[in-house]
């Protein structure tokens, strides 16, 4: 009696042995992790990826290379992107957007319409903007690292028929259509930023 019932219990619990569910789960098998690239491996990578750019700078005591796009019109160019690499660590995209006037704006806000929808939007504390002037006028500036989300907003405004910058402050504010140079300029940048992806 006492093994008719151990067999009964038994085959509720296990199903005879027939269980669909293995006992004991496989551990998935992980991808080894590819070897680190070679001085000249990385050389070559940033190489290819700048080959449409311009190296505007090396800063030999911080060890960065900084490179941008080749024909800028820097007196008029409101929103552009660069590419900051440095020595043995993953490439960083900045942002630039720029203000040139008689008249201070003091913008804190920044709005792209591109193709009558609002696509990128982003605001700044005053210790993000710099201002400066001189004879030729005065100059705000906002430079910034692209995060994931500013990253999907320019390329979406480098694939646009038309797109319209606003910078505003709380008593102010300019539109500026940006031009071909600078949508073209943004499609270069963001494309040889993702050529560095490998590094």
């Amino acid at each position: 009696m006492k093994k008719a019932i151990l067999c009964v219990l038994i085959v509720s619990l296990f199903g005879c042995g027939k269980s669909d569910v293995p006992l004991s789960t496989p551990t998935p098998a992980v991808a080894p992790s590819p070897p680190p690239l070679t001085k000249e491996q990385r050389e070559e990578i940033i190489k290819e990826a700048t080959s449409g750019l311009k190296l505007d700078e090396r800063d030999k005591i911080e060890k960065i290379s900084f490179y941008g796009a080749p024909k800028r019109d820097f007196g008029d160019e409101r929103l552009t992107a660069y590419i900051s690499v440095p020595d043995d660590q993953k490439p960083i995209l900045r942002i630039y957007a720029h203000y040139y006037g008689d008249s201070w704006i003091f913008f804190d806000r920044l709005k792209v319409l591109s193709d009558d929808a609002v696509v990128y939007e982003k605001s700044f504390s005053r210790g993000d903007v710099t201002h400066t002037n001189n004879t030729a006028g005065v100059f705000e500036t906002a430079d910034y690292v692209a995060r994931a989300d500013d990253i999907a907003a320019l390329k979406i405004i480098a694939e646009a028929k038309q797109s319209t910058i606003r910078l505003s402050g709380d008593e102010k504010r300019r539109d500026y259509e940006l031009t071909k140079l600078e949508i073209s300029n943004l499609k270069l940048v963001l494309d040889s930023f993702a050529k560095m992806s490998k590094l």
